[in-house]
C-alpha cells in the first residue's frame, strides 16, 4: 500500500495538489518507517508548501522529516538529497528569521520617531514642566454650593 501512496503523492505533487501529496507521502512513511524515499519526497513537499504559503511551520516539518529520513538507512544518493534539503531549509529559516528581525527593528524605529503618545510634563522635553498646568481654579465650576 505504501508504494501506491508514494506514487499517488508524486503525481499530486507534480500536479500542485500539495495537501493530497502531503497526505499520501505521510501515509507511505507511516506504513513503512524505513522507506527513505518517502521521507525525501515528504520533505520536498513541505518545502514546496513553504514556497507557496510562506508558513515557517512547513520549514520545521521539512527539517524534522529530513532528520527522520537520515536516521533510517539511506543510500548515498538519498543521504545527499536529504542533507541538501535540510541545508536549503536551514537557509530559508535563517532568511525568515532575519526578515522578522528586520521588521521588528523597523517597527521599533518607527515607534521611536512617532509623536509620543505619552507626552506630558517630564515625558516630553518639548513640553514645559508646569506644575500648575493640571490644577483646577477653585473659582471655576463652582455653582454656588
Amino acid at each position: 500500500m505504501s508504494n501506491f501512496d508514494f506514487e499517488a503523492g508524486k503525481r499530486f505533487l507534480h500536479e500542485g495538489e500539495l495537501v493530497d501529496a502531503l497526505r499520501c507521502f505521510k501515509s507511505a512513511v507511516e506504513q513503512d518507517r524505513d522507506f527513505v524515499e518517502g521521507y525525501v519526497e515528504l520533505a520536498t513537499a513541505y518545502l514546496v508548501a513553504f514556497e507557496e504559503s510562506g508558513d515557517p511551520l512547513c520549514l520545521d516539518s521539512s527539517r524534522n522529516v529530513c532528520q527522520a529520513g537520515l536516521r533510517r538507512d539511506p543510500d548515498e544518493t538519498q543521504r545527499r538529497r536529504l542533507l541538501h534539503l535540510q541545508s536549503e531549509v536551514e537557509d530559508l529559516l535563517l532568511e525568515s528569521q532575519k526578515a522578522e528581525m528586520d521588521a521588528m527593528t523597523d517597527a521599533m524605529g518607527d515607534a521611536e520617531t512617532a509623536p509620543g503618545a505619552l507626552a506630558g510634563p517630564g515625558l516630553d522635553p518639548d513640553l514645559p514642566d508646569d506644575p500648575n498646568r493640571f490644577v483646577e481654579d477653585p473659582g471655576e465650576g463652582d455653582l454656588g454650593h
